[in-house]
């Protein structure tokens, strides 16, 4: 069932990225061996870049990082597409460096922000990556910083602390870059279950699965209200549709003790494309005023192979009777159910086997419908004996479904 396509299966620190805004991450066409220094479609040209290095780096560094960029521009023949990555990725890895030590012309102002960012982009862009820099990619709400197969094991985290994640060494066979961006609204993620600010991107790129498991950890904004914290787990999509809820594990490095949910621009849409396709994820309103909740200050944690968007879920369901529980009648009102989520979003599609001890019972294989309501079609305890029918749901993997079982009670009509 795609809405709940589960799987069960320390540091450096870089803050980066502030305001959200659309994400561009569409890879342009590359074509290897040309020696022209053309670039991909909808990539800044290369003498938009070296302006940009001009302006922005010192005399020290400037001849270096510009032969650095037309090395990747010139797609030597020599040299495959993999291998020209690898160096556009350090190039990033170079040029985040430069910034956050302030040793960039305009030092870390919003208009060396904008200049890097757009730089960033080129770089990445020459050489068939997605351009995965947004404006405001440079704030406290942000984080990126490039991983190498032999870098040790790694704590990324955002300039707030309010996201993060683990990254164990040999996680990563090529030069990646990670990032985590700050997401709007109040539900991302492509499931019914109920789920709860805070919300990030986490990318890597060049996208891939992580050969060992990354912990990612994720806030809870103390604005919202879940009826259970402790059962809240870190979920993200995949690729294949639904959400993954990601085993449970400790997150240290996060501290929530700010975290809400006010400072998040409430109107955006961003575009996230893998392998060909484009996820588009709807900005939801933002939550008004609740009151306030703080969640174990440390955040939670979950350890997972893949990036997209993440969040936390409340993997729990709840099936309540929708006919008599117990009835006197010949014949009787067909068992029925209703599973809902805890705050009352239906779930259909949810497996619901209805079986009886006695007496006659049809159409108990079922499934819920969009209003999560599933019933038997005839019931009769057919003597003077009672019947016992049973409503079973089957939950999905990693979910748990209050209620389950409920038992009806039917007996012929009193004399």
């Amino acid at each position: 069932m795609k809405w709940s396509r589960l799987l069960v299966p320390a540091c450096v620190f870089l803050a980066a990225c502030g305001e959200q805004a659309t994400r561009s991450v569409e890879p342009p066409s590359f074509s290897h061996g040309g020696g022209g220094g053309s670039t991909p479609a909808g990539c800044a040209q290369p003498d938009s870049a070296r302006k940009l290095i001009d302006a922005l780096f010192r005399s020290d560094s400037r001849s270096s990082t510009r032969s650095r960029y037309d090395q990747l521009v010139q797609k030597s023949s020599n040299q495959s597409p993999a291998q020209l990555q690898s160096q556009a990725i350090q190039l990033v890895d170079f040029i985040l460096k430069k910034y956050h030590a302030g040793h960039l012309i305009g030092g870390t102002s919003i208009a060396t922000q904008n200049k890097v960012i757009a730089l960033l982009n080129a770089v990445l862009c020459a050489v068939g990556l997605p351009q995965s820099f947004g404006p405001g990619s440079l704030s406290d709400e942000h984080a990126a910083a490039v991983i190498y197969p032999a870098t040790q094991d790694t704590n990324v985290v955002t300039g707030t602390k309010f996201a993060g994640v683990t990254i164990p060494q040999g996680s990563v066979t090529v030069p990646t870059l990670v990032q985590i961006d700050r997401l709007p609204g109040t539900g991302p993620l492509a499931t019914l279950l109920d789920q709860y600010p805070l919300f990030y991107e986490y990318d890597a790129t060049p996208a891939q699965t992580f050969t060992h498991d990354v912990t990612v950890g994720v806030c809870l904004a103390n604005n919202a209200t879940p009826p259970d914290p402790s059962r809240l787990r870190v979920a993200h999509n995949v690729a294949a549709g639904g959400i993954e809820i990601a085993p449970l594990a400790i997150v240290g490095f996060l501290d929530c003790t700010n975290a809400n949910v006010a400072a998040v621009p409430g109107s955006v849409l961003r575009d996230l494309a893998r392998g060909g396709r484009r996820l588009l994820r709807d900005a939801f309103a933002m939550l008004g005023p609740q009151q306030l909740y703080a969640f174990a200050g440390t955040g939670i944690g979950g350890t997972v192979r893949t990036f997209s968007p993440f969040g936390l879920v409340d993997p729990f369901a709840v099936m309540t009777m929708s006919a008599p529980a117990v009835q006197y009648a010949n014949p009787l009102i067909p068992p029925a159910v209703t599973i809902t989520t805890p705050l009352g979003r239906p779930l259909p599609d949810i497996p619901v086997l209805f079986t009886k001890d006695r007496g006659i019972l049809t159409g108990g294989n079922t499934v819920t419908n969009a209003s999560g309501f599933a019933s038997a079609t005839f019931w009769s305890p057919n003597d003077a004996n009672p019947s016992i029918a049973t409503a079973t749901a089957t939950a999905p993997t990693g979910v748990t479904i209050g209620g389950n079982p409920a038992l009806f009670f039917g007996y012929q009509p009193k004399p």
